[in-house]
């Protein structure tokens, strides 16, 4: 799903909510206001893909006489299908030998950008203000502290 990947959005959308919700600093309605409200834009963001599905199989799959492959399976997901079968599309497909000179032209941004985001993580690792609570408690705390800044 190429053009689903905007979904991961609404990931996004859901951590910031969550994140807001262990803000010290609001009251509990204000803080159940902002998590709902983040909740129901990360469901906006999915809609699209869900819409553009199912009016797919809405006219590929009710004719019995033309039915496809892809009307068969249990999902309405049948994008997929199609990516797979017509593009040559799926989930590590690009990974291979004719791709070498792709990954060679990337190596200097993926290189700067992995820097950039370990310089990043370890500064503000750093600065968290922690308590000895152990790693996971503080990696939790140190990740919405990280995401409220």
């Amino acid at each position: 799903y190429t053009r689903s990947n905007g979904c991961l959005v609404s990931v996004w959308l859901i951590i910031q909510g969550i994140a807001q919700y262990f803000q010290k600093d609001c009251p509990s309605i204000q803080k159940f206001s902002r998590v709902l409200w983040h909740f129901a834009a990360a469901i906006i963001v999915g809609i699209p893909i869900l819409l553009h599905d199912r009016t797919g199989y809405e006219l590929h799959c009710q004719d019995n006489v033309m039915r496809q492959p892809y009307c068969d399976k249990n999902s309405i997901f049948f994008y997929g299908y199609v990516q797979r079968k017509y593009w040559d599309v799926g989930l590590f497909r690009y990974f291979c030998l004719k791709q070498i000179p792709n990954f060679i032209l990337a190596t200097p941004i993926l290189f700067c950008s992995v820097l950039g985001a370990w310089n990043w993580i370890r500064t503000s690792w750093n600065e968290q203000p922690h308590n000895h609570s152990g790693v996971l408690p503080r990696f939790f705390k140190w990740a919405i502290w990280a995401l409220q800044r």
